[in-house]
């Protein structure tokens, strides 16, 4: 992808390196974009892109369109909240970084270990009994509702 968002190869301007709030110091702006480990979209949606850059994961979402719509940065309230998370202790994702230019702004996490949500339903939950599957059912249940009187 090309870091100054040139049409031929990137549908979206990426931030400067100076215009990023980094708090992982092992992110690095121009490796995302131009790293050993190519960035490649892995979501796409009319106004937002998730890509996968090593073992990062960015989510780019486009502002604008209606006035109100520029003053909404869902970026930083996706930043925020993760460092709010993580300095309270709770598990959430890793931030790493928070980007801004022009009407698209970047949340970038470092991406979890271990199976995510929609592989153990894929996989594993077919072979758990009905006892078990009350049981990750209640501690999802339980992990949600620790989550929300948190405040985020």
């Amino acid at each position: 992808m090309n870091r100054q968002g040139d049409k031929k190869s990137s549908c979206f301007p990426t931030p400067k390196p100076d215009s990023w709030t980094i708090v992982d110091e092992n992110f690095d702006p121009e490796k995302v974009w131009r790293g050993p480990f190519p960035a490649c979209i892995v979501k796409r949606s009319a106004r937002r892109l998730v890509i996968r850059s090593g073992n990062y994961y960015i989510k780019a979402f486009r502002t604008g369109g209606a006035p109100w719509n520029m003053l909404r940065d869902p970026a930083k309230k996706e930043f925020t909240i993760a460092l709010g998370l993580w300095s309270a202790g709770k598990l959430g994702p890793m931030p790493a970084a928070y980007g801004r230019r022009g009407k698209w702004s970047y949340f970038a996490a470092l991406s979890a270990s271990g199976s995510n949500l929609g592989d153990f339903l894929c996989t594993r939950w077919k072979e758990l009994d009905t006892p078990s599957r009350t049981r990750v059912c209640r501690n999802f249940s339980s992990f949600l509702a620790r989550l929300a009187s948190t405040g985020f």
